[in-house]
């Protein structure tokens, strides 16, 4: 019996020795953050399965070898959790390792099973933004900047930024921007922002006027320590119509000269300044016209100018451009070969018509006339005197009853009365 009752303790305290032993075993990291590709990073934080340290011991041990070429400061947030902040926000291609010390035990005295060993890196160069911005016109030799959040090296930008255009079937390559008109750019957009942060660059071809486009910031372009996007990013231009000037006019018929009694008009594809715009000139057989402003246009750049009528009928004109013709941006008229734009006025088209006023006066035993108007009708123009209609004689002897019947007279002109 006494043996039985020892084998019985025996087995007991083994028992309990070796669930002590998986105990101890088992304490790993629970979690480590970050880990592999992660695009911003200031903290690392490390949890632990059971207490590595007394909380609040100023002497608690770090618990890792650290490789980074960042600098940081580690600190105990509690027993379990340990915490390491960076100096500032880890720069694309920063690859750090933390590895856990050999000598590194918990509370209790055990060593850490499990992954002990933790690695990750802040990936490849991204843009931030372009100049222009994402969804903006841009010219067909547009140079674009682009603001990144850290350097990209010169070969991976020739390897993995193109262009692509409606109408071209084929990626366009960029070449890259330098000398003066690099510095020229970034003194004008970026002066305050690292250099190395920003790539200026262009398609190597000029694009189609008026196609969509888009550059193309592939997978591969990487920071100077080697380290290379894995994400594409797209960016999307409209690239703008050249610059042009158009001519129009009313006419009868397609075949026509223009209507001498309507306006002429000069569209531009791109805005001018009004002060340039107002140095054109329409000379004609009705001597010289310069474009109509409205009283109240006070803008100081215009996309058409007008020339009022009445031009002389059946008459050649000529539309004259100030002297280096160009819009806002400075580019000069695709079409600037037309100018000076010689054209015809027509005859004036036939008018038959009661004058304007709101009534006519008929002087007393005098014939019954009212005036109207012709203008290339026929000569021998019958006159219709069946239309419908009541003539009546009325006659007023003061003042007064005539300003009531001239008032009353004022509410039919230019109105339907039903």
């Amino acid at each position: 019996m006494q043996i039985f009752r020892r084998a019985c303790a025996l087995g007991l305290g083994l028992g309990i020795a070796l669930a002590f032993a998986h105990g101890a075993s088992a304490a790993t990291i629970r979690s480590f953050s970050p880990q592999n590709e992660v695009a911003q990073v200031r903290q690392v934080r490390v949890s632990f399965s059971e207490a590595a340290v007394k909380f609040g011991d100023p002497k608690a041990p770090v618990p890792f070898d650290i490789q980074c070429s960042e600098a940081g400061s580690g600190r105990w947030a509690d027993e379990r959790n340990w915490v390491y902040d960076f100096v500032r926000d880890l720069p694309p291609g920063t690859r750090c390792a933390f590895t856990l010390k050999a000598d590194f035990k918990a509370l209790s005295g055990v060593g850490f099973a499990g992954k002990t060993a933790f690695r990750f890196h802040t990936g490849g160069p991204a843009v931030r933004r372009t100049i222009p911005g994402n969804g903006a016109t841009a010219d067909p030799e547009q140079v674009f900047l682009l603001v990144q959040n850290g350097a990209a090296t010169d070969d991976s930008l020739r390897q993995h930024l193109f262009c692509e255009a409606a109408g071209v079937h084929e990626r366009i390559p960029v070449k890259l921007v330098s000398g003066p008109v690099r510095q020229e750019l970034l003194k004008h957009f970026v002066d305050k922002l690292d250099p190395q942060t920003v790539s200026t660059v262009q398609c190597q071809q000029r694009l189609p006027a008026g196609a969509k486009m888009q550059l193309v910031w592939d997978r591969g372009i990487a920071t100077p320590t080697g380290v290379a996007t894995s994400v594409r990013q797209v960016f999307k231009f409209q690239v703008l119509e050249e610059f042009s000037a158009s001519f129009s006019c009313q006419r009868e018929n397609a075949n026509a000269a223009c209507a001498p009694i309507l306006p002429v008009r000069l569209t531009f594809s791109a805005p001018v300044s009004r002060q340039l715009a107002e140095g054109i000139v329409l000379n004609g057989a009705a001597g010289r016209k310069k474009p109509y402003f409205a009283q109240s246009d006070n803008e100081p750049t215009v996309m058409s100018v007008e020339f009022k009528p009445p031009f002389a009928e059946s008459s050649e004109f000529t539309l004259t451009l100030p002297a280096k013709f160009q819009d806002l941006d400075g580019r000069p008229l695709v079409n600037a070969a037309l100018f000076p734009l010689k054209s015809k006025m027509g005859p004036y088209p036939p008018l038959a018509k009661f004058a304007a006023a709101p009534f006519g006066i008929l002087e007393l035993n005098a014939d019954a006339v009212l005036p109207l108007t012709l203008r290339n009708v026929e000569v021998n123009l019958p006159a219709n005197r069946s239309a419908p209609g009541t003539i009546a004689s009325l006659k007023l002897d003061s003042d007064a009853d005539i300003i009531d019947w001239i008032a009353k007279l004022d509410q039919y002109h230019e109105n339907t009365v039903y």
